[in-house]
């Protein structure tokens, strides 16, 4: 089964994950059987621990859920065509072949429907989680671009996939209440490729806070956002002083913009600018 899974899928070449499939491939055949020769009713019948853990390690190794679902699909299709021959092989009795056939492909279609909804709520779960930590990770290398005298600026700046020697502009996006579900993070891509065709750096800092550097050419302009967030801006500054000043002047910006904020922000309004701090130098 795995190595049939291997030839129709040859876009896989990693080792590591062609070792995954084959572990899935025997977990999942050792549940097939058992569920057979014990007469498991298929709404008993769910992925075992073996293959739950494997289909998280598939999505670590960076697999996506379509190919997940082509490799199941692969997979029983294999096993349907096996059946078939034995049933061919064993069963004389026409009568008795095609009842077996059907009753097998019945059982393979509904159990995998099953498994597959089962899996693909796990590879979600497992995915949300490696952003998770991957943001988390992010920001703390965010923090240490912010704070550390003896970066390598370099390496940092290939880690960031951004570069720390050029002219940024720094902006701080946040919610405007708990109950707001603004998209941040891609508010923050919006409003930076409305400035710049450059990659920008978005970084999520909690769940009310994303940080963004904009490659700054010149002077800043702020594009209005589809939805309502608040936005400080910082001065346009260079290397990684002005990394660190831009983000400092938004910080500053977003901090008086709440405290002097004393009137309601009004409901229709898509943006409250906290501060452009624009210059010409």
């Amino acid at each position: 089964m795995a190595a049939y899974i291997e030839t129709a899928m040859p876009e896989i070449t990693d080792q590591d994950v062609l070792e995954l499939i084959r572990a899935s491939c025997h977990a999942n055949c050792s549940a097939l059987l058992d569920g057979l020769l014990r007469g498991v009713s298929l709404d008993a019948m769910a992925p075992s621990a073996e293959v739950i853990q494997t289909t998280r390690a598939l999505v670590r190794y960076g697999l996506s859920l379509t190919a997940v679902v082509r490799g199941y699909q692969l997979g029983t299709t294999y096993w349907g065509e096996r059946r078939a021959q034995a049933v061919q092989h064993h069963c004389i009795d026409p009568s008795l072949a095609v009842g077996a056939v059907s009753d097998g492909t019945t059982f393979l279609l509904g159990w995998l429907e099953r498994v597959i909804d089962r899996l693909a709520a796990e590879y979600r779960d497992e995915a949300e989680r490696l952003t998770r930590e991957g943001s988390f990770a992010r920001a703390a290398e965010v923090r240490r671009a912010l704070t550390d005298d003896g970066l390598d600026v370099d390496a940092m700046s290939r880690r960031l996939a951004y570069d720390l020697r050029g002219r940024h502009l720094a902006l701080v996006l946040k919610r405007r209440g708990h109950h707001d579900d603004a998209p941040l993070e891609a508010n923050a891509r919006a409003l930076a490729s409305a400035m710049t065709n450059a990659r920008p750096l978005v970084v999520r800092v909690d769940v009310d806070t994303t940080w963004c550097w904009v490659p700054a050419s010149g002077p800043g302009k702020l594009p209005v956002p589809h939805t309502a967030v608040l936005v400080a801006l910082g001065r346009p500054a260079s290397g990684l002083d002005g990394f660190r000043r831009s983000h400092q002047d938004a910080l500053e910006a977003l901090r008086n913009g709440l405290v002097r904020a004393g009137d309601p922000i009004p409901a229709d309004s898509p943006v409250w600018t906290l501060a452009l701090f624009f210059s010409a130098a």
